[in-house]
């Protein structure tokens, strides 16, 4: 049985570095909050592995540390959690600024241990806001009930957030705001009854705004209801790029192989090969996109559902956009509705898997035959 360093009224404040080392063996089973093997950090915790673990708590529950508010570099969990209430991970509990000023940091870090919880699910992290992220990796299936992700539950309203060199290969499974890097990106969300299985919303204002979002990419198959993104449930006022999605994306209300809806954001090199399928306002990009600005993206994969239902876009408004380009599919048009915004050209496979057609896109995608079944892939996955 393991005591967590750090709790809820103390903070580790120093540098723990693991050398490259394994921590073994580690067993919690508690109700309580600040869980992992530090519970609460505001120092750095760096170059370590935790593995053939179980972590089983409350708020703040996590492989490695429980509540971040300082530094977690170069770390591993592979250790099996659990949690009850909110903000539940792999790697990291929550991430949240230090002393209302500093960001958080997390820096190439990876989880490959299974992570159940209900609120605030993630790979990587539950809750993170006023975060600085650069590498993060989740390999295996997340599960929660609302706001989960591949990497992240939920990024929440900062535009300090800087969020990049993400991936996810594992399964993500919900029910509200579900995205195989995060389930949400600022926007005011809420769950109007977790209990009872009701339905969820969200807000956008320019006070919550969501950050940068940057070189992400998701290959894992997405579940689950309201809100249902390849990349991301929802982003509110953000700048995103350089955003990839092969994985399958399933819903109901509001689906897209990038994101789900997306209200007043910059956007740019995008693509989606994933097969999506919802009922209402489904995509191949978004299924729902409001008043943003939108450039160079493409998407090969099925769409299907019942109204509101594009190849690209199941429903736009006011939204600027350039160099978008869809796989030709008989008949079925690029928006569910478009009121207004701009368009989107059809393209055939031949013409799609060219070096032509790279130039097109822009200098964010490359040509490979070899890769991505021959289609564009962006170049910093590559790299």
């Amino acid at each position: 049985k393991w005591t967590p360093i750090g709790n809820s009224s103390v903070a580790f404040t120093g540098n723990f570095d693991g050398d490259g080392h394994s921590v073994s063996g580690m067993f919690i089973n508690t109700t309580s909050t600040h869980n992992g093997l530090f519970g609460n950090s505001s120092g750095t915790v760096q170059n370590l592995k935790v593995e053939n673990s179980w972590v089983s708590g409350g708020k703040f529950t996590a492989g490695v540390v429980g509540r971040n508010t300082g530094s977690v570099v170069n770390a591993k969990n592979s250790a099996s959690v659990f949690g009850k209430d909110e903000c539940i991970g792999g790697v990291i509990g929550s991430s949240y600024q230090k002393d209302n000023k500093t960001n958080s940091v997390i820096k190439k870090v990876t989880n490959n241990g299974f992570v159940i919880g209900d609120k605030n699910v993630g790979g990587v992290a539950g809750c993170a806001s006023y975060v600085t992220v650069d590498g993060a990796e989740n390999t295996v299936a997340i599960e929660g009930f609302g706001y989960v992700g591949g990497l992240f539950g939920g990024i929440g309203s900062s535009s300090k957030n800087d969020v990049k060199n993400l991936k996810n290969i594992g399964s993500v499974t919900g029910k509200h705001f579900v995205g195989g890097i995060s389930g949400y990106c600022g926007g005011s969300v809420t769950l109007n009854d977790l209990a009872l299985n009701k339905t969820s919303s969200y807000s956008c204002y320019d006070f919550y705004p969501c950050g940068v979002i940057q070189n992400a990419y998701n290959d894992g198959d997405i579940t689950g209801l309201r809100y249902v993104g390849g990349v991301a449930g929802e982003v509110c006022y953000g700048m995103i790029g350089n955003l990839a999605n092969k994985g399958v994306v399933i819903g109901e209300g509001g689906v897209g192989g990038i994101v789900s809806s997306m209200s007043n954001s910059t956007s740019r090199s995008l693509y989606n090969t994933g097969n999506i399928s919802g009922l209402t306002y489904v995509g191949g990009i978004t299924g729902y996109n409001k008043e943003g600005v939108s450039s160079s993206a493409y998407s090969t994969g099925k769409v299907d559902g019942d109204s509101l239902v594009g190849l690209m876009i199941g429903y736009n408004y006011n939204t600027t956009m350039a160099d978008y380009y869809y796989l030709k599919q008989g008949d079925q048009e690029p928006f569910g509705q478009n009121n207004g915004g701009g368009v989107a050209t059809p393209k055939t496979e031949t013409e799609m898997k060219s070096a032509d057609f790279v130039e097109l896109l822009g200098d964010a995608f490359t040509y490979d035959s070899g890769l991505n079944d021959g289609y564009p892939v962006l170049n910093w996955e590559i790299e």
